[in-house]
């Protein structure tokens, strides 16, 4: 991945953690789909690529969001 681009989504993800003011479940890459444990540990928000949407864990439980639902 770009650095520029990382910056970037680096910069989002904590902007939205002070909005929310929740931490993001421990992930080693952002990019990467999450996993049944990283999502049940963390309690915040992480997320995963689905082919026509993604998946975000939210308070240890998956709720599929659609791209075009935005």
């Amino acid at each position: 991945m770009h650095r520029p681009l990382l910056a970037l989504l680096t910069a989002t993800a904590a902007a939205g953690t002070l909005l929310l003011g929740t931490a993001p479940a421990a992930s080693p890459d952002p990019g990467a789909p999450v996993t049944a444990s990283q999502c049940t540990q963390g309690g915040g928000r992480v997320w995963g690529p689905g082919i026509f949407g993604e998946y975000l864990c939210i308070g240890g439980r998956y709720h599929y969001h659609p791209i075009n639902d935005r």
